[in-house]
């Protein structure tokens, strides 16, 4: 087996490069948040120049929180949890039901 533990920590030095591309530095966080921020105050100032807040992220009432989220996504990922939670439901009425009737709406 002493190939296998000299084949495995070859590998993980090889992969120490790749990981560390692949983290951003604080510098780099910074500047792509900053970016984010800038891009995002440019549409909400394009969409109250076209007549309102018709572009710009809207509110969703989570639990106890609020979540913008863009419009027509469904409510970004809370949305898709809670279809998904649906979904379980009807999938688990289904099951107790035998299969036979109709799936709830």
């Amino acid at each position: 087996f002493g190939w296998a533990f000299r084949i495995a920590a070859l590998l993980l030095l090889a992969m120490i490069p790749v990981v560390r591309r692949l983290t951003l530095t604080p510098a780099e966080a910074r500047a792509n948040a900053a970016l984010l921020a800038q891009a995002a105050a440019t549409r909400a100032a394009a969409g109250a120049a076209a007549g309102g807040a018709a572009g710009g992220p809207v509110p969703v009432a989570v639990g106890t929180s609020a979540v913008a989220a863009p419009p027509g996504n469904g409510g970004g990922v809370d949305g898709r949890i809670a279809e998904l939670e649906a979904a379980l439901a009807g999938l688990r009425a289904e099951i107790a039901d035998g299969g036979r009737g109709e799936r709830p709406a």
